[in-house]
Formats: structure tokens, sequence, C-alpha cells
């Protein structure tokens, strides 16, 4: 049922299908005032609709109205802003006059630029981080207590808020409310319906500049770091796509330096070693790193050309398919063009143009199973070729992981020949007093047991580290080749499946059409 008893006797509606045709029907324009099954009229086709004093208590059931480009939805019973995902192109919207307590909801409507809460509960200004187009903003008439609280400098991150209501709530009787609004928002060129003067925006400006100054530093250095985080993501995301997850070589060195080795970086010549296996793992891991990055290049680029053959392909035969179809549509009209005009019945041979049919249909059924095996051939040839290059990354990592293990081993083997020397000369007292090693160094170097086990768990751990890191770029590689074509066939299966039901269609009807037309003769 559209309505339920609400409170004292009142009705409440739900955003059913009822409501919805009643409300399409009524805002149709004249000319497609008809809006049903047999319309041709889509909930898809609607443009804006207007839900306003219908008593609704809840939003629902607009997911098929994805063309929306304005909503009115004021004055209802509205508690919560929901179910508008669907909604990705609208513009405008209106919840004014409702029972709306949170801003929330809109994350996927990030076209919308006008959008009216005027007259709720609304006590914070939240939720709009997606609204980026966000141009007019009426929240007037709700209870957001105090400029801080509100709190107004949220919006400074909207550039194109041009226009702001906010006339009664409770923080637009502080005094300072106009002065403050206009120096913090910038880009407002009207205010709670008046546009700013100039003079009041000067007087704004001196009166809070020591202010804007620290909100101005402190977001340019929240920017900042937000687009050194997005650049980092990026170059990650870079490097995975690569098969060479975070394998830059600073980073990678860090983290596979185990302590026990860091530790005795207080011994003589120790430092040096450790520096000079540093800076050569990381030339050998970046330059790996950059042979990755233009080695996925190229085979991005492969796999972009395959697309490309395949679509050409696929055009090519749907090109010759339509006019296949087409010349069977131009015989078809012909005939029936003539049987309309009293042509004798021999004269118009049905039973010719089933053959026909039933021709074009063995035809382009014959086009797409030559096209699948073509295609077939060309992904086989692609995946070899792909496998080839695959296999070429996983060779030059396997030489280069090869590299860091010796490197490792030859570093190893140097430290432990300063710290067994350091063990000797500490046994005959002549060690150099002017050391100062912490206490993890003391640990390691308490006796040669000691230094022996650290030294092996060192290994092992740096080991495992090279070990993994090959095994990622080898994984990863593997996954590519077989994600890219379980990509392509699951593609090709699917519009072969309706490829060949369209074609199935097309003979289905026009046969069903001849034999009713020579059932009707």
């Amino acid at each position: 049922k559209m309505a339920t008893i609400f409170g004292f006797g009142e009705e409440v509606a739900v955003i059913n299908n009822q409501l919805l045709r009643l409300a399409v029907e009524e805002q149709a324009p004249a000319a497609v005032q008809v809006y049903g099954p047999d319309s041709g009229a889509k909930d898809s086709d609607v443009k804006a609709l207007r839900l306003d004093l219908r008593r609704i208590l809840k939003i629902d059931n607009l997911w098929a109205f994805t063309s929306l480009r304005k909503l009115q939805l004021d004055n209802n019973l509205i508690e919560k802003i929901e179910n508008l995902d669907s909604l990705v192109h609208l513009e405008w919207l209106d919840l004014s006059f409702n029972q709306i307590e949170v801003i929330e909801g809109l994350d996927k409507l990030t076209k919308l630029k006008d959008l009216t809460l005027h007259q709720n509960c609304i006590t914070k200004l939240e939720g709009l981080d997606a609204l980026t187009e966000l141009e007019v903003l009426s929240i007037g008439n709700n209870q957001l207590a105090t400029l801080e609280e509100a709190p107004l400098l949220y919006l400074r991150r909207f550039r194109h808020l041009s226009c702001l209501n906010a006339a009664g709530n409770p923080m637009c009787t502080d005094p300072r409310y106009e002065t403050y609004v206009v120096a913090f928002l910038p880009n407002l060129r009207f205010l709670d319906y008046r546009r700013i003067a100039q003079e009041t925006r000067i007087s704004a400006i001196i009166t809070y500049q020591d202010q804007l100054e620290v909100v101005t530093a402190r977001e340019q250095t929240a920017e900042q770091a937000s687009q050194a985080a997005e650049e980092a993501r990026a170059k990650a995301q870079r490097y995975a796509d690569a098969c060479v997850p975070g394998l830059e070589g600073q980073a990678f060195f860090k983290t596979m330096l185990d302590p026990n080795l860091k530790c005795l970086t207080a011994l003589p010549g120790v430092s040096e070693l450790l520096d000079a296996f540093q800076q050569r793992l990381c030339q050998q891991v970046d330059a790996f790193a950059e042979i990755a990055l233009a080695k996925a290049v190229d085979r991005r680029q492969e796999a972009n050309e395959l697309r490309e053959a395949l679509a050409t392909g696929i055009a090519e035969v749907n090109a010759e398919g339509a006019s296949l179809i087409d010349q069977f549509i131009d015989q078809k009209t012909e005939a029936l063009a003539r049987l309309a005009e009293g042509s004798d019945d021999d004269e118009v041979d049905l039973q010719s143009l089933l053959d026909a049919l039933a021709a074009v249909k063995h035809q382009l059924m014959g086009n797409e199973i030559e096209l699948v095996a073509q295609m077939e051939e060309i992904e086989g040839t692609f995946e070899r070729n792909y496998a080839d290059m695959v296999a070429s990354l996983k060779e030059q990592a396997q030489t280069v992981f090869a590299d860091l293990r010796q490197m490792e081993e030859e570093t190893q083997a140097r430290v432990n020949d300063v710290a067994m020397a350091y063990l000797d000369a500490l046994a005959k007292g002549e060690e150099d007093k002017s050391l100062e090693l912490s206490l993890e160094a003391q640990e390691v170097l308490r006796d040669k047991p000691a230094l022996a086990a650290a030294m092996t768990t060192a290994h092992d751990n740096h080991m495992l580290a090279i070990d993994n890191a090959e095994d990622a770029v080898s994984t990863l590689a593997a996954a590519e080749l077989t994600n890219l074509m379980g990509a392509l066939t699951s593609a090709e299966a699917k519009r072969n499946r309706a490829r060949v039901a369209e074609l199935c269609k097309f003979h289905d009807y026009h046969q069903e059409d001849l034999h009713r037309i020579e059932n009707e003769l």
C-alpha cells in the first residue's frame, strides 16, 4: 500500500512504483504524457522529478532514474539521506523542510551543483566532501550552533561555492557571523540571498588577516601532504603494475637490513662495508625496477594492439553482417510492398523469402564461427609473445637477485671477520677502549657463539627478504598473463553469446513474421 497510518492519523507515503508513475505522468510534457509499459518511456529517460509535499518518510526505489538532473523532495517527512547512489548525474537536489539530522549519503553525487537542506535538524556541516562541483548550498533554519562548531571552515574546500544561505541558524546571531563567513569563504558572491559588497569583503579580510594566514598555511601544509601521499600511491601502483611492488633501492635496503648487523656499525670498517653494500644494492635494484617499468609499458602496448586488432576484426565482420541483413530487409520490404499492391501470390514467393532468411542466418553464423576461430588464433599468438615478455622479466629478476645474494654473502663475511677480530682483541685485552657499543652490539659480541648465532640470523633474514622480493616478481608476472588471458577469454565468450543470441533473435522475428503473413494469405 502507498500509505500507512503514522502519528495522530497522519498518512505517510513511501516511494514505490505507483507513486513514481503518478509523479512522472503528472510532470511529463504533454507530448509524452502517456507513461507506461506500452509507451516506450523509461525511468532512465526522466531528467527531472518532483516529489514534494507527499509526506514521504523514506527515500527509496529511485535506482532506475539514472538520468535525473533535478530531484525535488522538499516538504516531506524524510529523516535520512539515503538510496541516492544511482543518481550520479544529479545536479540539483532539494531536501528542504524535512527532518534530516545528519548530512550523509551524498558520496556518489559528484556532479551536484545546487543542494538545499533548508529547515531541517542539522547540527554540523559534514558529509559533503565528494561534492567538488558544489556552487549553491542552502542550509538555513537548521541547528548549527556556533561558527566554530558548525564548522564554517569546512566549506573552504569547495572552490566553486559562490552562494551560501545559512540564515536562521543559532550561529547567525553571533556578531561576527557575516564578517567571519566573508573572510574565510573568499569565493562566495552571495550570502543569505544578498550580494557581498566589495567593501564588506575588504573589511572582513583585514579583520581576520592573522587567522587567515594561519588557516591558509595549515591548508597548504595539508594539501602538500595530500599531494605527496597521492604521488606515493601512484608510484606504488606503477611499481605494482610492473610486477615490482615496493622494489625501490633505499626502501628495500632499510627493510631488509637485519638489526644484528646494523648494530655493529661502531666497529671499525663496518659502517663503510654496509654503506658500500647499500650503494651497490640500491644501484642494482633501482636499475632493475626501471627495466621492469619499461617492460611493463611494452606489455601494455602489446595488449592494447591486440585489443585494437580484435575490435577491428569484429567491426569488419559486423559490418558485413549488417550489409547482409539490410539486403534481406530490402528484399522482404519490396516483396511485401508488391503483395500490398495486390500482386498474385505466385509473384510474391514467401518461401523464397524464408529460404533467403535461412541463408542469411547460415552466412552470419558462419561468419561468426570464422571470426571466433581467427580471434582464437590471434590470441594464441599473442599469448605466446606475451609469455616470452614475461619470461624475459623473470630471467632478468633471477640475474639481479642472484647478484644481491652474492653481495650479501660477501658483506656478511667481511663484517663477520671484523667482529671476530674484535672478539680476539677483546680476549687478549687489546680492544679499542674508545669504542662505544650499544647494548644490542654488546649482546651480539658477548662471545663467539653469540656472534655466530646473530650472523646466521641476519644472513637468513637477508636471504628471506631477497627471496620474497624475487617471488613477488615471478608471482605477479605469471598472474598478470593469467588474468589478462582470462579477461580476454571471458569478454570474447560474452560477446560471442550476445552475437549468437542477436542473430537468432533476428532470424526468429522475421521467420515468425513471414509465417504470420503466410497464414493470413
